[in-house]
């Protein structure tokens, strides 16, 4: 949870919007009164594999999480391990940094 309050990073393994039909964990945040999937691909599909452990910055402008999904980073990921990804809630930018 941000400091104020007004946006909230949480997993979950329901499919709470239409993009997520992958059936496993995954990252979402609430901001501004809507609920929006994190751990996605650059299509917008939930990722392929479970994603977890959220950190929110305290502004609640940049979250990250760790996912073994290797189809979220548009350069490709096929280390088979856990990644560890940032994004900027601001413009919705993903970047994976392990």
């Amino acid at each position: 949870v941000s400091d104020g309050g007004s946006v909230v990073a949480f997993v979950s393994n329901l499919s709470l919007v239409a993009s997520d039909r992958n059936g496993i964990v995954d990252v979402y945040v609430w901001r501004e009164g809507q609920v929006r999937l994190v751990s996605r691909t650059a299509d917008g599909n939930a990722g392929n594999a479970a994603s977890s452990f959220v950190s929110l910055s305290a502004d609640g402008r940049f979250l990250a999480f760790q996912s073994l999904a290797s189809d979220l980073d548009p350069e490709g990921d096929n280390n088979d391990f856990a990644d560890v990804f940032v994004v900027d809630l601001n413009d919705e930018r993903l970047t994976r940094v392990t």
